[in-house]
């Protein structure tokens, strides 16, 4: 929070990486999303440094030794001991010697400079899901369903041998909205698995699941990429690859209680408006806006809420539109310490037009999820 409303002659950084008329690509970003679990696991050592802290400030500590590889964290600790005049000390530990050569092309992808990660990962993306593009459009075109939902293209199996009356994500609610005579869209996002191994095979599936359910239409978010998408996402990349080259962010990176944790965020600082990260969430506002771009504003859309990068670029594009409601669904028992499901109460209550997008209800499955 204390990041994005930072100055920079007269204008936020949440203000400079303004994209649309009312968001902003800050909220994109890796730093917004906290994925300490998964994608931003680095979080989790500077919680440790930050309970560190309350047990120094109790006591009276003369020295602190440390024994770790870990060369952020060492940097970070030296920082503070310098600040509160404690005296460091940092004990080598020998590494285990790597027999073998790792010479991954994923190591190779994540070695290379930011921007040209970007480039290789963008053509990527579009070569891949070539298959998808236009499939089950005709139908969605044709399509005037009060109820749009967005899910995931994954562990779809048993959805498929029931015609899609029922999934591992939504439950039976398909086959309830059946009985009901309720029309339905779903744009599904594609994450391969053992049952849909590529983007051949998911588009083969999205043309089954039409084929199948005459008061359902399914879609793939790619089903949407085109030339004008593709035209938009690099001028989009541009406008914040410059605006951040004038931002000396690590000059104004706000200390943790007397930690300086520039090393730990830098890379995520990088990837958000930089690298691969920001080609995928730019991928997902666009597409979404695609999709979109021709729905009534009565609709009422449902999707997994994870508070991942894609679901913000998707609420962009849903605001832009304004939806007659927007159903955020917990899918899941929330995980220990998964600082994903939090924010800042001060975003919560924000009334300015680049505020952080959100839903307008929020639907759990238990009340262990809330």
């Amino acid at each position: 929070h204390q990041l994005g409303n930072i100055n920079f002659k007269g204008k936020s950084l949440i203000q400079i990486l303004r994209i649309r008329e009312s968001f902003s690509a800050w909220w994109l970003s890796l730093l917004v999303e906290k994925s300490n679990l998964y994608k931003s696991t680095y979080i989790n050592e500077v919680l440790k440094i930050l309970a560190l802290n309350k047990w120094i400030n109790n006591r009276e500590i003369r020295e602190i030794k440390i024994y770790t590889q870990n060369k952020k964290l060492k940097s970070a600790l030296n920082f503070y001991c310098q600040t509160r005049k404690i005296k460091f000390k940092e004990f080598k530990i020998k590494e285990r010697q790597a027999w073998k050569l790792n010479i991954s092309l994923k190591k190779k992808f994540f070695s290379l400079p930011f921007e040209l990660r970007a480039f290789i990962w963008f053509v990527y993306k579009i070569f891949y899901n070539l298959p998808l593009i236009n499939v089950g459009l005709d139908k969605w075109r044709k399509s005037d369903s009060e109820f749009l939902f967005v899910s995931y293209l994954f562990n779809m199996k048993n959805a498929f041998l029931s015609k899609f009356n029922s999934s591992s994500y939504w439950g039976n609610l398909p086959e309830k909205l059946n009985s009901d005579k309720k029309k339905t869209s779903w744009v599904h996002i594609f994450v391969k698995d053992n049952f849909i191994k590529n983007a051949f095979q998911a588009s083969k599936l999205i043309k089954d699941l039409n084929l199948n359910n005459s008061s359902q239409v399914h879609v793939t978010l790619y089903s949407f990429l085109n030339f004008k998408v593709v035209c938009k996402v690099i001028r989009d990349w541009l406008r914040i690859y410059f605006a951040i080259k004038k931002c000396n962010l690590r000059s104004v990176f706000p200390e943790l209680k007397g930690f300086n944790v520039w090393e730990f965020y830098q890379e995520d600082i990088f990837d958000s408006f930089f690298g691969n990260s920001l080609i995928d969430n730019l991928l997902s506002l666009n597409l979404f806006e695609e999709a979109f771009k021709n729905k009534d504003r009565k609709v009422i859309l449902s999707y997994l809420l994870e508070n991942q990068g894609w679901e913000i670029g998707m609420l962009a594009a849903c605001n832009s539109k304004s939806f007659k409601k927007i159903i955020g669904f917990s899918h899941a028992t929330t995980r220990y310490w998964d600082l994903r499901n939090f924010y800042d109460k001060r975003d919560y209550f924000n009334n300015d037009k680049l505020k952080l997008p959100r839903p307008n209800i929020l639907a759990v499955n238990s009340k262990n999820v809330y």
